[in-house]
């Protein structure tokens, strides 16, 4: 009981406030770090408990313990030593919370990853069900209802609030998949997610709709490849109930928005995409080309890309992040650095491929993935904890998934 406490208290680090701090980031990050030690004193010192896990044979910590490695290279040769440690050390809190979800999510036992994916299903209507009631609240039938930040729930921002919402959409559609002959209980996750996917399309954010479109198509390329297998049960426990709500948001939405309607934001998709964005990753890129070893040291993209976007500045809006994980990286630590922290996905895929025709819940990690790479070339999601926590968790079970003790704990 007591290692699904400290799950469920992980997985909450979204709702914490910013306590008076400019970001709430910082709040985040500081509840993380003291929840860590009290669950690792917990764990070792309380209930004094063998660590059954190889760490060191798992390619996905490897990879990870070296782009922490690159990091801490590139203090060598960083313009702010000071804030090359403040990114750092987030980064050591992300390896160091991993350990621990490792630790929970193994003494969970069997039924692991459907625990992890309720408490999720729960987060996820308090996120989407505060939006709504934000919007019912302030809904006037005679004005049109625009982009505006009193959707953000409780997020920082808008795009985070979306994308936390299309992350967490595989974990409650899991759950529908392992409800079995309850038709009242189905209905009601169906609204429930139908509401959810509505709160995010209140959001405007066109970047999560692409990614519940892309979620819907591997659903379906899924379904394909399982038909002669297990076809009707994916369709019926799987991908229907995902359809089935997009449905019932998408009507709501050509309804009730104008501006904000499915159909008007996808064709923005297409039409408007985002030119600040590419200026920024131009930066981003043209400042590796300079640098393409060291870069220009961890956390500094935020000075240097200033310079790099200059010309573009309006008032004191400067960029700072180049809204895409991956340039940054390499911007910032070099190629080298960028490998290793790419490898963390790649090594996360293969496992993921690997094991997908044997267990259905590797579908819904693999949408998990597919949309945090939408959020990774959009935004920054590495430096947001309400997103990381998500990552952490999934990395953690795949490492436990069928880890290199021997033992199957978590699938059966």
């Amino acid at each position: 009981m007591a290692y699904l406490v400290f799950l469920i208290l992980f997985l909450a680090v979204g709702f914490l406030d910013n306590i008076n701090a400019v970001d709430k980031i910082s709040t985040q990050w500081v509840y993380i770090t003291i929840l860590n030690f009290f669950f690792l004193f917990y764990h070792h010192i309380v209930i004094k408990k063998p660590i059954r896990i190889n760490f060191l044979k798992e390619r996905i910590l490897i990879s990870y313990i070296l782009f922490l490695i690159f990091c801490l290279i590139s203090f060598f040769y960083t313009f702010n030593l000071v804030e090359s440690i403040v990114v750092f050390q987030r980064f050591l809190i992300g390896l160091i919370t991993i350990f621990s979800l490792c630790l929970i999510i193994d003494n969970l036992k069997s039924n692991a990853f459907l625990k992890i994916s309720i408490v999720f299903s729960i987060y996820l209507f308090f996120e989407g069900f505060y939006i709504l009631w934000i919007f019912v609240e302030n809904y006037d039938f005679s004005n049109e209802f625009g982009r505006s930040q009193l959707q953000k729930g409780f997020a920082a921002n808008i795009n985070i609030a979306a994308f936390s919402i299309s992350m967490k959409l595989p974990f409650i559609i899991y759950v529908f998949s392992e409800i079995k002959r309850k038709i009242i209980l189905k209905i009601c996750l169906i609204i429930i997610v139908s509401g959810c996917i509505f709160s995010m399309i209140l959001t405007g954010s066109r970047g999560a709709l692409l990614s519940v479109y892309s979620q819907i198509f591997l659903l379906f390329i899924y379904l394909l490849f399982t038909f002669k297998s297990k076809g009707f049960i994916v369709f019926k426990n799987i991908f229907l109930p995902l359809l089935a709500s997009f449905m019932v948001a998408y009507f709501a939405s050509e309804i009730l928005l104008q501006t904000l309607s499915v159909s008007n934001r996808t064709e923005q998709i297409i039409e408007k995409g985002s030119k600040s964005r590419m200026r920024y990753y131009k930066g981003a890129f043209n400042s590796f080309l300079d640098k393409p070893l060291n870069g220009v040291g961890v956390g500094n993209w935020k000075i240097f890309s200033i310079e790099a976007d200059k010309n573009d500045i309006e008032g004191y809006i400067v960029p700072y992040h180049a809204h895409n994980d991956f340039l940054q990286i390499l911007a910032e630590i070099g190629i080298l650095g960028f490998l290793s922290y790419f490898f963390i996905f790649i090594f996360s895929l293969l496992k993921i491929l690997k094991n997908i025709s044997a267990d259905k819940r590797m579908i819904f990690v693999l949408m998990f993935f597919l949309v945090y790479a939408i959020d990774s070339n959009l935004n920054f999601p590495i430096s947001r904890p309400m997103i990381q926590i998500i990552l952490f968790s999934i990395l953690a079970y795949l490492v436990i998934y069928k880890n290199n003790y021997g033992t199957t704990t978590t699938h059966k």
